[in-house]
């Protein structure tokens, strides 16, 4: 069976899938953050688009009451971005892919407020780097890496100039 349909076929049978006639949104639960989904894909057939197939999918998602935040990431320049943005989310960071294209990363919460993105997070995603790599080239553990983005943990002066040459400037 092509990987397509495996995936989506997994989806349907974990309840991550809105399907329609004229559209699919496949999405997926976070394990480690119960209420947090992901988009992974949201297609309007081409003779549907424009006629609020999307939202209603969208908007069903939003209903369902084990979601508080949807997570979606979208290529820059497209119009993806704008509908995103008309639907109540709010981009939050910016990262490069392994290609080379600019993603931009929206975030809905059901409360209606944007959890803050760290300086130290939002200039990682910008270079399109992981924790994992960051850590590989600061020599600071992963752990610490996410405590100091999640505001758990101080940032060394050491620590601060080791990430400011691997990630530029950062506006603390």
């Amino acid at each position: 069976m092509p990987s397509l349909f495996k995936s989506l076929e997994e989806s349907a049978l974990a309840e991550e899938l809105i399907l329609r006639d004229d559209g699919i949104l496949q999405f997926h639960r976070s394990k480690k953050h119960p209420g947090v989904v992901t988009v992974y894909i949201l297609l309007v057939m081409p003779g549907a688009q424009g006629r609020g197939v999307g939202t209603s999918m969208l908007d069903e998602l939003k209903s369902r009451p084990d979601v508080e935040e949807i997570r979606a990431t979208v290529e820059d320049g497209t119009p993806a971005n704008q509908w995103y943005e008309h639907r109540g989310f709010t981009r939050v960071a910016s990262r490069v892919s392994k290609s080379g294209k600019v993603l931009n990363i929206y975030r809905w919460v059901r409360s209606g407020e944007v959890p803050t993105v760290s300086p130290l997070r939002k200039a990682r995603l910008t270079k399109g780097l992981t924790l994992q790599e960051v850590s590989n080239l600061t020599g600071i553990s992963i752990s610490s890496l996410s405590s100091i983005e999640r505001g758990q943990m101080p940032l060394l002066e050491n620590d601060r100039k080791a990430l400011e040459q691997v990630l530029g400037e950062i506006e603390w």
